[in-house]
């Protein structure tokens, strides 16, 4: 759980760095790259191991409650995506 606490406070560092750097920074593409790691690595992860023991420890009306937070958080971060690119 750590680790993926971890995993998401370093892809929020690099969201930041690359929202202050232009495109054409020689250093955005790489920041960008190892972001894009870090998130496959995280997902490989949480879709793995993580959902796994989520399955073995919570009932399914736990199981539904965390899907609808999870949908919620989803939804609320493409809103915000949406409001930067646009």
């Amino acid at each position: 759980m750590l680790e993926g606490y971890e995993e998401h406070d370093v892809v929020n560092i690099l969201l930041g760095e690359l929202d202050a750097l232009p495109v054409e920074d020689e250093t955005w593409g790489p920041k960008a790259k190892v972001m894009i790691e870090n998130i496959e690595h995280h997902i490989e992860e949480e879709e793995g191991d993580m959902f796994v023991k989520a399955r073995q420890v919570l009932d399914r009306a736990e199981l539904v409650d965390l899907g609808r937070v999870m949908a919620a958080r989803k939804a609320e971060l493409a809103s915000v995506t949406g409001a930067r690119a646009g």
